[in-house]
């Protein structure tokens, strides 16, 4: 642990992201809450959790390209303006009594375009400010203070919003948009090579990064492996408010109280991950977290069928060991990463990743609403649990435990 600090412009660069998500965490509770007040529907519930993911599909890899011809420093501090500027707009149109369920389609397709262009950036940096021996402890230690500041954030939130209401823990994560900006301005952020876009430049940079992808197993496999995982995790991620009523019978406070159970074993995964990483390996941790992630799962699905899972103390801690083998998967998955692709084509590599992955859940979502219509959500999250595991076959066969990958994969 004590290695990491010596790496001073990534712990600012990190230091400003735990800030900003300190502030989402906050803003999460309100926002799922006002969502679900609005629309009243579990269908349009979760038509906001599709077009929050339809902008990672449109402009992932047209993202991962461009970022690599503009300065990353500035793409990150010009995102953390405009989200704070949107959120600060959401924040007055409620308290004005105007903010109607149109302006949170919009306001979340902005949020995330404008997030599909910063995270290849901070993606493409992080490995740059750091040694590669220090990649998995990073991705673990740094993984489980990120939880403990959102489980801050999310066990606060209530309460801030009974003091502050919705739009002040809007305004909160506003400011923290806002502070994040300042302190990525006193990063000295690696040197760039400063390429000239054009079209033709663009069109190159694209196809590298695509045709990088195809041509790596390893790297396909996670993808496909992890578009699937997001489809089956769909009726849970997009219908959470609807669980909470209809499988736990709770109001709002149910959401924080999942929130928080998740958070805590994010937190758990990651100190987890940092201590037994070294002895299993990236694929040890994504193999085994993704398949313990399959059966708790449908452990979430069982309160309305086995009495003894009805427990909140039960479903609470099953919750927290769920995000506890997400985060185990996570940290496997960044450092295997961060291994294995060139540096500067992580960018592009990660864009392209993230239109694959994210394909599936606008599709799972969509679906998840339907067949809530015409069964129960409990049910639903038991068959597509069960799914999960054939999905983690897949890391399983295809995944090496060498560094850089095969060139046998490149043929």
């Amino acid at each position: 642990m004590k290695g990491i600090f010596k790496f001073k412009r990534f712990l600012r660069l990190y230091l400003a992201n735990v800030i900003s998500r300190f502030g989402d965490s906050v803003d999460a509770i309100a926002f799922a809450y006002l969502v679900f007040q609005l629309t009243g529907s579990k269908l349009l519930l979760a038509s906001i959790f599709i077009v929050n993911v339809i902008p990672n599909i449109l402009f992932s890899t047209f993202a991962g390209a461009v970022v690599d011809f503009y300065s990353k420093k500035k793409i990150i501090i010009l995102g953390d303006l405009l989200r704070a500027s949107i959120v600060l707009g959401a924040a007055f149109l409620y308290r004005a009594g105007l903010l109607e369920t149109w302006h949170l389609y919009v306001m979340t397709f902005l949020n995330s375009t404008i997030e599909s262009f910063v995270s290849p950036c901070k993606f493409a940096t992080i490995p740059k400010l750091i040694d590669e021996d220090y990649y998995l402890q990073v991705n673990s230690t740094f993984q489980s203070i990120q939880g403990i500041v959102e489980l801050l954030g999310l066990g606060i939130a209530g309460g801030l919003i009974v003091a502050l209401g919705i739009e002040g823990v809007m305004f909160i994560d506003a400011a923290t948009f806002l502070a994040s900006g300042l302190i990525i301005l006193t990063v000295a952020f690696p040197h760039e090579e400063k390429k000239q876009f054009t079209m033709d430049s663009y069109r190159a940079s694209y196809k590298e990064g695509v045709t990088y992808v195809l041509k790596h197993k390893s790297i396909l496999g996670l993808i496909v492996s992890a578009a699937l995982i997001n489809f089956f995790l769909s009726p849970f991620n997009a219908l959470l408010p609807a669980y909470i009523d209809e499988v736990l019978k709770m109001g709002p406070e149910g959401i924080s109280f999942i929130s928080v159970a998740l958070s805590i074993g994010g937190i758990l995964g990651g100190i987890l991950a940092g201590a037994i990483g070294k002895k299993v390996g990236p694929k040890g941790l994504i193999v085994s977290g993704l398949a313990l992630l399959s059966v708790f799962y449908v452990v979430l699905g069982l309160p309305n069928y086995v009495p003894f899972f009805s427990s909140l103390l039960v479903i609470g801690v099953d919750a927290a060991l769920l995000a506890a083998m997400a985060s185990l998967a996570g940290a496997g998955l960044r450092t295997f990463l961060m291994t294995n692709i060139e540096k500067d084509k992580l960018a592009r590599v990660g864009g392209v990743m993230s239109m694959f992955m994210m394909c599936a859940s606008p599709l799972g979502a969509f679906l998840a609403g339907i067949f809530a219509v015409i069964m129960p959500l409990s049910m639903m999250i038991i068959i597509f649990g069960s799914m999960i595991m054939f999905a983690v076959l897949i890391p399983f066969f295809t995944l090496k435990e060498n560094k850089g990958l095969s060139a046998n994969e490149a043929a």
